[in-house]
């Protein structure tokens, strides 16, 4: 039988094909089928802590005898008999969310996580930054009036949408009841159900992005009252730099302390608060990603679940990358401060080494004049001493040796003397010399 090309053993795969491809179906949405009732978990429990919330998981379907998640996995839905579990593992959370079949008279009577064991529930990992119960029903069922949802929400703060065009309808009054959960109450009209699963995890999502986008905003307020600390502390350091008179060294270095101390601080607030603002950027444009996706339409009076959300995130979001960017300012003009000092110093230091150049080269020259005067006396004192010894030693000679009775001494003392001062120069360059090149 003839090997199609597909089929060679030739080719060489990247060691990444598969776990890429893969990620595509990494967490595939939960067809729905009215009526259902979910549960909704966000923990938030910061980065590297995967392990942690999989050996979790992992404990309980030890105890419910069915598959757990294999190490390294970041998503796991097990069906544990009358639940149905989804956990999923994200950058900085992990998400629980349970699932079980139909939906009492009173949508939220009896939520889904009711059904799990409490001391599991209690003992998952994190903060609860998200907790919701989620009721899909049934449009046909009696007593199913769009213009009434449910008696559980507050009408005052409800808003709600078509979604799906119009094949399903969404309720939610964004408020967290006495029992820490808020609720989304979804009304089927004909929709199916990988679209119900679609729509229905689509909500999750909003509601869990908007929380995580929230996360910045206190520490965002608590941020800015001390940029304008900073504010103040660097327009007086810039005021005393520009005294007319200027200032003395001794102001110089301690406004450039001042000056090191302020970067330090803001250093220190951008690295706090600049991951925060980029994940809130994040997922302010999933949460938008999402709405979109509803595909909504206006539902009776109420206010969209889109314009709603849309109207008060947009105020946080835009509050936090204005922090941002007045982060960056501060941060900005602390450096051009600090520069602009720094140079300053370094033009006086500049300046002083040039003086103190110029006093060298003063004390040099001179030091080299009083060289040249000492030479000069030293060779005069020593021509002066050496014609005294060379007119006594002529003088011995020609009392001691008869033939040199009439040697005239003064004539050779005076013809010997400009060699003996040439001499003694000499000697006392080459001496010089050699002094100057000894190592010190």
């Amino acid at each position: 039988m003839q090997q199609t090309r597909s089929t060679l053993p030739g080719l060489r795969d990247h060691a990444q094909r598969r776990a890429l491809n893969d990620e595509l179906n990494a967490r595939p949405a939960q067809p729905l089928a009215a009526p259902v009732r979910l549960t909704h978990l966000v923990m938030l429990c910061g980065e590297g802590t995967a392990a942690r919330d999989r050996a979790h998981v992992a404990a309980l379907c030890r105890k419910a005898r069915v598959a757990p998640p294999a190490d390294g996995d970041v998503y796991h839905s097990v069906d544990l008999g009358e639940v149905r579990l989804r956990w999923e593992r994200h950058a900085e959370c992990s998400t629980y969310t349970f699932y079980r079949d139909g939906v009492p008279a009173r949508p939220f009577a009896d939520p889904a996580i009711e059904a799990m064991p409490g001391d599991w529930v209690n003992r998952i990992p994190g903060e609860r930054l998200v907790a919701m119960h989620v009721a899909l029903v049934d449009a046909a069922v009696p007593g199913a009036d769009d213009a009434r949802p449910a008696p559980d929400f507050s009408p005052a703060r409800l808003n709600g949408s078509r979604i799906a065009d119009g094949a399903a309808c969404a309720w939610t009054d964004f408020r967290i009841r006495g029992d820490g959960y808020s609720r989304i109450l979804v009304r089927s009209h004909g929709i199916g159900e990988r679209e119900a699963g679609h729509q229905v995890r689509r909500l999750l999502e909003i509601e869990s992005y908007r929380m995580l986008a929230m996360v910045a905003l206190p520490l965002i307020r608590e941020v800015g009252p001390r940029l304008s600390e900073l504010e103040r502390e660097l327009g007086a350091v810039t005021a005393g730099m520009r005294e007319p008179g200027g200032v003395s060294e001794a102001d110089e270095q301690r406004h450039l302390a001042r000056l090191t101390g302020l970067a330090a601080e803001i250093e220190h607030i951008a690295a706090r608060a600049n991951y925060r603002i980029a994940a809130t950027r994040a997922y302010h444009a999933l949460v938008a990603r999402r709405l979109s996706l509803l595909r909504e339409g206006r539902l009776q009076d109420l206010e969209p679940l889109g314009d709603y959300l849309e109207r008060r995130l947009q105020p946080a979001a835009d509050t936090c990358e204005a922090v941002r960017r007045r982060i960056d300012d501060v941060a900005e003009r602390v450096g051009r401060a600090n520069a602009l000092l720094r140079t300053r110093l370094d033009v006086k230091q500049a300046t002083q080494s040039r003086d103190l150049l110029d006093s060298m080269n003063r004390r040099a020259g001179l030091q080299l004049r009083v060289e040249q005067a000492v030479e000069a006396i030293t060779v005069i004192a020593g021509a002066y001493y050496s014609t005294g010894l060379l007119r006594q030693l002529g003088a011995g000679l020609a009392d001691a040796v008869p033939a040199l009775a009439g040697l005239p001494v003064d004539t050779v003392v005076g013809l010997a003397t400009p060699a003996l001062v040439l001499a003694l120069w000499l000697g006392v360059r080459h001496l010089r010399a050699r002094t100057r090149e000894e190592p010190a």
